[in-house]
């Protein structure tokens, strides 16, 4: 590695400690820098109670995010959760960062695969295939009446939805989730709007990760990021746009008296986590650009629940889709993204206030942790496979029109189950 790398990659390290009080990868999940937190989080799990009302048997197959949102879901239905994760510090590193926040949870404990549960509480049996799914399904149909009840926790979103199922929501950032109790969230709607069109995130293709930024092009027939944020730059006039890529210009933007900005907002810094939901909360309209292997992303979910609009390309994504004019503006082309990004810059403001207190509706009912968890504890255990988004791009190249990943569980469907 030349010394012209090794200084560039130093600087990106200090750069993202800075602006976003975390490290890259690599450095951030080795042994050295976890010890410490390691040994807090052990201490903080010794003190957690043994009680259970699920345990997560997720055998190495669902990590850092997803395990979060599925553990913070099911505890809101039926209490304490235990999950199992591989010992030691290795597996604490494996979490990524925002897995390890399971050890932060106050409802949530780790322990040892094979560890005893307690009687009564529910068996969440993470797979990865439908036929798995079914087969856990048929399992716990024919078991005996002293068996702990048992839900399918299944990621393949290819297929159809198997009988007795519901989708998880695909939510915000684990960093958020707690952050969202009522009182937060009410304030963060309430909150002065200053910026008409905002979007946070890389502005330009770095090659890092080994991203494929044409991906979602080939695959999904969207326009990329990369492809969109072009448009932005070259397409809208001057006068409708401002990227802002120094972190000082970054934060003059959400100062407590910045003044309205009415232009697209384009910032290369997204700044540091426990102040994002605050920031997002000053835009009326998020643009919701896809992901790098995937179109649907967590900012998006973000900007639902504190009442910004979305613009996206990826509307059916959502169970029900989001609805254009309604609860977002959709767009499928570079002309649709120019038209809707100028339908957004001129909305009258009663229109805006309309649409931002449907986005809202829309998180609150079919997104929300709490939605979800009351869906469940209705359905009770007539429940048999709880699907989750774990971002496997080749699962969804494989789906099926009518697959769980644009569809939802049947619980969920056009033409639900009763309930």
């Amino acid at each position: 590695m030349t010394a012209a790398r090794i200084a560039n990659r130093a600087a990106y390290a200090v750069r993202m400690a800075l602006t976003e009080r975390r490290l890259p990868g690599r450095l951030g999940n080795a042994p050295a820098v976890l010890a410490l937190p390691y040994a807090a989080a052990r201490v903080r799990q010794a003190l957690r109670s043994d009680a259970a009302g699920v345990v997560v048997e997720q055998g190495g197959r669902m990590q850092g995010r997803y395990l979060y949102a599925l553990a913070h879901a099911l505890g809101l239905w039926r209490g304490p959760v235990r999950v199992e994760l591989p010992p030691g510090i290795s597996g604490f590193a494996r979490l990524a960062p925002e897995g390890r926040l399971l050890y932060r949870h106050p409802g949530i404990r780790a322990v040892a695969p094979g560890t005893p549960a307690p009687a009564g509480a529910l068996r969440a049996v993470v797979c990865t295939t439908s036929a798995e799914a079914e087969a856990i399904v048929d399992a716990a149909i024919t078991a005996s009446p002293t068996d702990r009840p048992t839900v399918a926790v299944c990621t393949d979103l290819s297929q159809p939805a198997l009988p007795g199922s519901l989708s998880l929501p695909y939510g915000v950032y684990p960093a958020g989730l707690r952050a969202l109790d009522a009182p937060r969230l009410a304030a963060l709607r309430g909150t002065r709007r200053t910026l008409r069109v905002f979007f946070a995130g890389k502005l330009y293709g770095s090659g890092r990760g080994g991203h494929d930024h044409d991906l979602i092009e080939r695959f999904y027939a969207m326009p990329s990021r990369e492809r969109a944020l072009r448009v932005v730059r070259e397409r809208l006039a001057p006068e409708q746009r401002l990227v802002v890529e120094r972190p000082a210009d970054r934060a003059a933007l959400f100062a407590p008296d910045a003044p309205p900005e009415r232009r697209v907002v384009c910032t290369g810094v997204k700044g540091r986590p426990e102040r994002w939901l605050g920031e997002l909360a000053r835009a009326e309209f998020f643009l919701g650009l896809p992901g790098s292997h995937m179109p649907m992303c967590h900012n998006l979910v973000e900007a639902l629940a504190v009442g910004a609009v979305p613009i996206l390309s990826y509307a059916d994504w959502f169970a029900p889709a989001l609805r254009d004019g309604v609860e977002c503006l959709r767009y499928d082309s570079e002309d649709t993204l120019v038209a809707a990004l100028e339908r957004a810059l001129a909305m009258p403001d009663a229109d805006v206030a309309r649409m931002r207190a449907a986005a809202a509706a829309y998180y609150d009912r079919h997104l929300a942790p709490e939605a979800a968890a009351a869906h469940m504890a209705v359905l009770g255990d007539r429940l048999r496979v709880l699907y989750v988004n774990a971002e496997d791009a080749d699962n969804f190249r494989a789906a099926r029109p009518d697959a769980v990943l644009t569809q939802g569980g049947t619980f969920q469907l056009p033409h639900a189950e009763a309930l």
